[in-house]
């Protein structure tokens, strides 16, 4: 997907100072910079964002609606900048922080989309198809930013150059930082009555998916400007993604509690674990199954690293009793969902996953057996210092009132939440 305009961070710092000064003149000596670059900085900037950012009085520049609004997150932007430039040179020994700070004011546009580019893409070569540039820009780009934190970035690989684990670790920080600047500019979008903007959902690939469809389909009927992605994957995968900024949200079971200390969990609504099996199976009409029924049976089980709780679950209904045979592991509900169809063996899946399972056409039910140990629950996990937009606010809204307001795999019939009083905006198809 196509990136959204960001400003230049030379006119991000020249809007912060003036913001700071409230005046043109003391932030264009602060900056080093004439008056007149500093105005058309900041002329710029207005012009890209179609608001007036200050309010020019005699006694000085002070910041509009629009203004304030803007400058909680480039105050956000910059700090998370200089925290991770500082980090970075932190893990080389003992550092100054003022001359951290000084080296997060000399870093360009350039620089940071090329290592970010580097970090997602993989290579220098993958990073320069991605952004539209040369080889040689993003190797320039790649290579002053390395000499500018006088650290090493950067390592060689089979597939070509790319980040080592410092420069991952410092790519990731910078993410996050332009998604401040991403949020300030949908805020204000907001203010102004132009609701649009990104978000960045991941989906579990056994469970999250069903939730996720029937809410974006209410979902951008009322915000049609909204550009969504939706990313599947394995658990750690996308919590990976999740903490370095790449996604808004992760929706699916949860792991309760959550394994990182930077994120939080919420629950949605309770997914229960069933034991699901064909229709005329021959369990499938007894009235009171037993631990001893279940052991006889052949079990499709998922991997053990991407679900780690059911699995668990697995093994408490089991415990005492020996392991019953187990030759196939699959990630993937339909194929799971097929062979449970076609066959005689059993698999655990939650209460969701059974009935999605069902209305695409498979005869399948659930086993008179339960309930089974550990818990699970659909839900949402976010990172803790995640600030989010008004659309993204809207989007969590919409996710809650899915489950709350109807049992969580029926769909509601009306918008949770009505646009603003403004002209609708379009939603633009990426290519």
């Amino acid at each position: 997907m196509e990136r959204p305009f960001l400003p230049s961070l030379r006119q991000v710092r020249t809007f912060a100072a003036v913001a700071r000064f409230e005046s043109i003149s003391r932030a264009s000596a602060q900056l080093h910079l004439s008056q007149s670059a500093a105005s058309q900085a900041i002329a710029t900037l207005e012009a890209k964002l179609e608001v007036p950012l200050f309010v020019r009085r005699g006694k000085g520049t002070y910041l509009s609606e629009y203004g304030r609004i803007f400058e909680k997150r480039t105050l956000r932007f910059f700090e998370a900048l200089e925290g991770a430039v500082h980090e970075l040179a932190h893990e080389a020994g003992p550092v100054d922080r003022t001359s951290a700070t000084a080296a997060s004011h000399r870093i360009t546009n350039a620089q940071l989309r090329a290592l970010i580019a580097i970090y997602e893409a993989g290579s220098f070569t993958q990073a320069a198809r991605r952004l539209g540039i040369s080889l040689a820009s993003v190797q320039r780009s790649a290579r002053s930013l390395e000499a500018e934190l006088r650290q090493k970035i950067f390592h060689n690989t089979a597939v070509g150059v790319t980040t080592n684990e410092r420069g991952a670790r410092f790519a990731e920080r910078l993410l996050r930082a332009t998604r401040e600047l991403e949020g300030g500019i949908e805020e204000v979008n907001a203010k102004r009555g132009a609701i649009r903007g990104r978000i960045l959902v991941g989906a579990l690939m056994m469970a999250g998916n069903y939730l996720l469809a029937s809410t974006l389909s209410k979902f951008i009927s009322v915000y049609k400007a909204a550009n969504i992605t939706v990313i599947n994957g394995p658990y750690d995968v996308l919590l990976g993604k999740l903490r370095a900024g790449s996604l808004d949200f992760l929706v699916g079971l949860l792991k309760n509690p959550a394994p990182a200390d930077d994120v939080i969990e919420e629950e949605l609504a309770p997914d229960p674990y069933k034991i699901a099996v064909r229709v005329g199976h021959r369990l499938s009409n007894k009235r009171e199954i037993t631990r001893g029924d279940l052991v006889g049976l052949d079990w499709i089980l998922a991997p053990s690293l991407a679900c780690a709780s059911r699995r668990m679950a697995f093994e408490n209904t089991f415990h005492g009793l020996g392991r019953p045979h187990t030759d196939v592991e699959i990630h993937s509900l339909p194929a799971i969902a097929s062979i449970l169809a076609h066959g005689d063996r059993a698999a655990i899946l939650t209460q969701s996953e059974l009935e999605v399972a069902c209305q695409q056409g498979k005869r399948l039910k659930a086993l008179n057996f339960g309930p089974i140990e550990p818990s699970s629950a659909i839900g949402v996990t976010t990172r803790k210092d995640w600030h989010p937009t008004y659309l993204q606010r809207m989007f969590l809204e919409f996710l809650r009132g899915q489950t709350i307001r109807q049992p969580v795999m029926k769909r509601i019939s009306s918008p949770i939440w009505s646009p603003p009083s403004a002209v609708p905006v379009r939603r633009k198809r990426s290519a």
